[in-house]
Parts: structure tokens; C-alpha cells; sequence
């Protein structure tokens, strides 16, 4: 292997560290619903909610995708 193939992988190397630093601090890990997840304070009843709120959500992407459309008058934007 030549010294610029250990440079670069050294470079790849670090760069995964610092992308997984990211994703470890990240302020999504630390929101309420992970936070009750963990400790199991949620019922089953308060997943079926959770998961049909997101069901619903999904089902509807597309729709709320368009709406925002529309409201764009920036055709480079849109």
C-alpha cells in the first residue's frame, strides 16, 4: 500500500469519527419520546397513537410535499 493510500484511508478514518461524533450528539437522541421510550413509561395504548399519528403523517407526505409546492413561487426553489 503506498503512502498516499494510508494518507487518504487515515483521512476516511477520521472523517467516520467525526460523522459518528455527530450522530452520538445529535439532539434527536435526546427528545422526550426517546426519553419515555427508555424508561418505559409508555403504554401500548400511547404507541398506538404514536404510530397512527405517523401512519397518518406518512399516508399524507405527499400531499403536505404539494402544499409546500404551492406556496413556493420560486420555480427554482420548487
Amino acid at each position: 500500500m503506498t503512502i498516499a493510500a494510508v494518507h487518504s484511508m487515515n483521512e476516511l478514518d477520521e472523517s467516520m469519527k467525526r460523522l459518528q461524533a455527530d450522530v452520538d450528539d445529535h439532539p434527536l437522541w435526546s427528545c422526550l419520546l426517546f426519553a419515555a421510550c427508555a424508561t418505559g413509561r409508555l403504554t401500548i395504548e400511547d404507541f398506538r397513537i404514536i404510530f397512527g399519528q405517523y401512519q397518518f403523517y406518512s399516508r399524507n407526505f405527499t400531499r403536505y410535499l404539494a402544499g409546500a409546492m404551492l406556496s413556493c413561487h420560486d420555480d427554482m426553489l420548487r
